[in-house]
């Protein structure tokens, strides 16, 4: 499949609107990689940072609202555990996506294209979390 990856965006405001930084024209796979957490290595470094809540839930909704595929990159503890931050954000989030489901499941090629989620300064509000 014809695609680009979009790795780790930065400068974007807000910090999760991915769709702002991809210059991928459709029918093109579009993939934005990123980290949890979203800070530090790419990979287990001994440490235990903070997971960003907001902002690794809103790329995932937005992404979710506009088409774009998200590959999430765990850094996992060599015998497979997540680090307690981590670990804490799966459980969360797990619990969390679950309740807004609906409004993500079947969303491809909805969203922005289709009048669905709305880009910051429209007049409606970020996510809360």
């Amino acid at each position: 499949m014809d695609m680009i990856s979009n790795e780790q965006k930065t400068g974007m405001s807000p910090a999760y609107d991915y769709p702002q930084a991809v210059y991928t024209a459709a029918p093109r796979l579009i993939e934005a990689d990123f980290k949890l957490p979203s800070t530090g290595a790419w990979w287990y470094d001994g440490s235990n940072p903070a997971v960003d809540r907001k902002l690794t839930l809103g790329r995932l909704v937005t992404n979710a609202g506009s088409s774009i595929k998200a590959l999430m990159a765990e850094t996992a503890q060599v015998n497979g555990k997540f680090p307690s931050n981590q670990e804490a954000f799966n459980n969360f989030a797990d619990d969390y996506l679950d309740q807004i489901w609906p409004s993500l499941n079947g969303t491809e090629g909805g969203g922005y294209m289709y009048g669905g989620l709305k880009p910051p300064g429209s007049g409606t509000t970020e996510p809360t979390v």
